[in-house]
């Protein structure tokens, strides 16, 4: 009798997906990955890895990260409303960015006039100041 090899499990589209979730909710929640990390008992660098979709999260830390992060489990897993390397997605990580988030907290503030003009400035920079894709 030949045993079989066990497949490795390795984080695919789902992972990344939960990823930007938990990343989402830790900067609405003001916290650094270190910070985080501090409260689930792990390195930030591990937070790191279940933020990029590299290393999977177990059921346990999911309940974990829900208290932690003021969540309901329901919300991390939800499908996301986008195709993976769609606009939507590429949108959702950016917006999970510092930058992005900053930038977001900033311009909800602003009368409409002033957040279009943002975006007509924004769309008015030369292709050369663009990120290559």
């Amino acid at each position: 009798m030949s045993k079989k090899p066990i497949p490795q499990r390795k984080a695919g589209p789902v992972d990344k997906a939960l990823g930007l979730k938990i990343r989402t909710a830790r900067k609405a929640a003001d916290l650094s990955q270190a910070e985080l990390g501090a409260k689930l008992g792990v390195t930030f660098q591990q937070v790191q890895k279940y933020e990029k979709g590299v290393n999977r999260v177990s059921p346990a830390r999911l309940g974990m990260l829900s208290t932690v992060l003021g969540q309901p489990v329901s919300y991390f897993m939800e499908e996301p409303n986008y195709k993976p390397n769609s606009k939507g997605q590429k949108l959702a990580e950016f917006v999970a960015t510092r930058v992005g988030h900053q930038l977001c907290e900033a311009a909800v503030n602003l009368a409409p006039a002033v957040q279009q003009a943002l975006v007509d400035f924004a769309r008015s920079l030369p292709a050369s100041t663009h990120v290559q894709r």
